[in-house]
């Protein structure tokens, strides 16, 4: 597994989850990738964070009420970045292929059911990746049980914002691989849990260099960085 993952691509330097935020991964010679997938309202996956528009373009509209056509004329803008488009998923797995990285899927689910998200996103990324560089995450459980029930061989990895005895028991009955936690929650004893279980162990999101190398140090197996060019052990 790589220690970096870079958080919606290099978010930093091009607007998050766009394929110019992806493609700077292989000028920076990065090879893992953190993007959010979701649905439309026509069951189309696209790689998008927010629920609705109003930070990325501007826009008083829910991603899930839009088909596709429509996403097609909205335009993605951020102050001193380069506008972009909203990529699909299959856009997304040929630059995945293309580019040769691994790829970890956040699935955000906003209403929709499980079993679409499961035949839509789950089921084609399964089919058209290697299964050792493709990882699911979300912190909805309910999801990742669908995941598990349908592919038992998938790597997943729970979301939480928190610690608890009950995470570590969802993470148990999925047979899940990973747990990624905030950094503000990690601590010393908690990693060590993690590790005396099996776990791997990721950081969500960590941009400070020392804070990086602390958290390698401690024993996390990989963090999610907006400036992942900017990290290193030296």
């Amino acid at each position: 597994m790589q220690s970096i993952f870079a958080h919606r691509g290099v978010s930093s330097l091009a607007i998050e989850n766009s394929e110019q935020a992806i493609q700077l991964c292989a000028q920076y010679g990065l090879k893992a990738v953190e993007v959010d997938v979701q649905l439309l309202a026509d069951n189309t996956a696209v790689i998008f964070h927010d629920a609705d528009f109003k930070r990325l373009a501007q826009i008083d509209r829910q991603l899930k009420t839009l088909t596709l056509q429509e996403l097609d004329a909205i335009t993605l803008k951020m102050p001193h970045k380069d506008n972009q488009s909203v990529l699909t998923l299959s856009e997304l797995i040929d630059i995945i292929k293309r580019l040769d990285l691994v790829v970890n899927i956040e699935l955000k689910r906003f209403g929709q059911s499980c079993d679409a998200y499961v035949q839509n996103i789950v089921q084609p990324l399964i089919k058209e990746l290697p299964i050792n560089k493709l990882l699911f995450s979300s912190f909805d459980f309910e999801l990742l049980e669908a995941i598990r029930a349908y592919c038992t061989h998938s790597k997943i990895a729970v979301l939480s914002d928190h610690f608890d005895e009950q995470v570590l028991a969802f993470i148990q009955k999925i047979s899940a691989q990973a747990c990624h936690l905030k950094d503000a929650i990690l601590n010393i004893e908690d990693i060590k849990n993690f590790k005396a279980h099996g776990f791997f162990v990721g950081a969500f999101t960590v941009n400070d260099n020392k804070r990086y190398q602390q958290l390698m140090q401690a024993g996390v197996d990989y963090v999610f960085s907006d400036v992942p060019h900017l990290l290193s052990m030296e």
